[in-house]
């Protein structure tokens, strides 16, 4: 997928308006995605991106649900240890 329709997609969902998001809403998510989620995505081996074509030719959907995962059990951590400083 390329970057330009990413960044459509991503800015469609995160859209509050009907009439769907603005070009300039695009063009900051697609700054975004390309100067720092891709290439850390890419990075954690979650997506293969190619900052010279600008395209996502993969997904690893195992390590993408392994990240969520660990993530999910970092945030349930911080809160327990929240409620026993309370």
């Amino acid at each position: 997928m390329n970057l330009d329709r990413l960044s459509n997609r991503v800015a469609d969902g995160l859209s509050g308006n009907a009439l769907g998001p603005t070009a300039s809403t695009e063009r900051k998510i697609a700054i975004q995605l390309h100067h720092t989620h891709l290439p850390l995505l890419d990075d954690a081996g979650v997506v293969s991106y190619d900052p010279n074509e600008r395209t996502v030719t993969s997904i690893d959907e195992a390590r993408l649900d392994e990240l969520l995962d660990l993530g999910r059990q970092l945030l349930e951590s911080l809160q327990r240890e929240q409620f026993r400083t309370v």
